[in-house]
């Protein structure tokens, strides 16, 4: 149901806005008050092709906003959000706006729920939503989509049963066709990429990083660099806690120890000096421990030796040109190998995957072609049916002689089946059959 159309700079309209409700409205006014404008926005809402001169003069543009209250799951619904507009749903319906612009060049844009569209997705949808009766026509049930759904209605839960079933499997067909095409169109870029990613991929292998090797390196690099520095740092600091040549002739830990013991000797007489004299204990045996690892660390910098540096720097070289390629640092690289190794795998399994397709396509060639069969033969019946039903009825419109034939013959397949649906009245015996709107015609003609 339309709730709302509004309508800005439209012929002689400038800005306006109509509230409809349900049941009947009429709109009526004097000749010039702009019914026909309202006829003219409706028809941009409906796909109509576009009109500069509609435009109102002085204008830029013009206009026509619709308000639409529709089932969530009917099929303008679905035709909506696959054009990519949203609709609002609440208490068991959904609300569409669609609108038209047209500028003064004739050029217009269409939207569907807040998104552009083509002008074509609102025809789709007005062919759905809305009927425009003429003065001698009745337009939507002219056209093939419009008399398939009346035939798929009339034929009610079973034929909506296997079309549902049929609609999955054809999805999946087309899914799957398009998944088959891609691979096989991309095989040469996939080839290329995969052979790019097997050589990066044996380069990294054959310079082997290690997790942080890259910093590591770099700090091993600074202390090799240093070594004269460092060994004479540590060796001084060693001489300065376990030589004389420093503090007066004695070394740290001779002093430390000498006021150990005269806090010793004098803390029987008070606990305070007692508790120094621990905590010097202490500091003896840190001193001691720090001159040992002073020596060994004199001792690990001469056995690096100079050799070790050049090493550490080829090493490092190495490194550099994997993190000029291919990450900013070794941990990086080595995510980027893995990425890479996931990847190699999905290009490298195309045949296996491209095998599966083709078996599945076969498979749900077979289930289409079932299930479209079986559509067809609900919808001949039901064909049969209605056809049946409205030729009584055209009796009682005194058409006594008139018959209606519903004529289900084999089409290209789609998303509703691979049937052809043709509404088609004879007006007596021996007349050809024609097209519901042509016929209908001759029927009401004078004579």
């Amino acid at each position: 149901m339309i709730e709302e159309i509004r309508i800005r700079d439209l012929g002689v309209i400038t800005d306006a806005t109509l509230h409809l409700g349900g049941g009947f409205t009429v709109v009526t006014g004097e000749t010039g008050a702009g019914k026909t404008m309202v006829i003219t926005a409706l028809g941009l809402l409906l796909g109509a092709r576009a009109d500069a001169g509609a435009v109102r003069l002085g204008a830029k543009a013009a206009s026509a906003e619709a308000v639409l209250r529709i089932a969530p799951h009917s099929t303008a619904a679905l035709r909506a959000a696959e054009a990519g507009g949203e609709l609002d749903e609440s208490e068991g319906s959904a609300e569409l706006i669609v609108a038209r612009t047209v500028n003064g060049d004739g050029r217009s844009r269409a939207y569907v729920g807040g998104r552009s569209a083509p002008a074509g997705v609102l025809a789709e949808l007005g062919s759905a939503l809305v009927v425009v009766h003429g003065q001698s026509d009745q337009l939507r049930l002219k056209t093939t989509a419009a008399q398939r759904e009346a035939l798929d209605k009339f034929a009610g839960a079973p034929l909506a049963e296997v079309l549902g079933r049929y609609q999955v499997s054809y999805r999946r067909l087309q899914e799957a066709a398009a998944e088959l095409e891609q691979l096989l169109t991309d095989s040469r870029e996939r080839v290329r990429e995969a052979e790019s990613l097997q050589a990066a991929l044996e380069e990294i292998d054959a310079v082997a990083p290690q997790p942080g090797e890259d910093d590591n390196l770099k700090a091993e690099s600074i202390r090799l660099g240093h070594v004269e520095e460092l060994r004479t740092a540590a060796f001084k600091a060693h001489q300065a806690l376990v030589s004389g040549e420093f503090a007066d002739d004695q070394d740290a830990t001779v002093l430390v120890d000498a006021a150990k013991r005269q806090l010793e000797s004098a803390g029987d007489h008070d606990p305070a000096l007692a508790a120094l004299a621990g905590r010097l204990a202490e500091v003896g045996y840190i001193l001691t421990d720090i001159s040992t690892e002073l020596s060994g660390y004199s001792a690990s910098l001469d056995s690096d030796g100079p050799g070790r540096l050049a090493e550490v720097e080829s090493r490092r070289a190495e490194l550099a040109v994997l993190i000029r390629k291919y990450a900013p640092s070794i941990d990086e690289v080595l995510d980027w190998a893995a990425a890479g190794q996931l990847r190699l795998g999905e290009l490298g399994d195309d045949s296996t995957r491209i095998e599966a397709l083709g078996k599945e396509i076969a498979a749900l060639e077979q289930t289409v072609g079932a299930q479209a069969e079986e559509l067809t033969a609900l919808r001949t019946v039901a064909a049969a049916t209605l056809a049946e039903r409205v030729t009584d009825e055209l009796s009682a419109l005194a058409m006594a002689a008139a018959s209606l034939v519903i004529d289900v013959t084999a089409g290209e397949r789609t998303l509703f089946g691979a049937d052809s649906i043709a509404f088609l009245l004879q007006p007596h015996p021996g007349s050809p059959r024609g097209r519901w709107g042509r016929a209908r015609r001759a029927v009401n003609s004078p004579g």
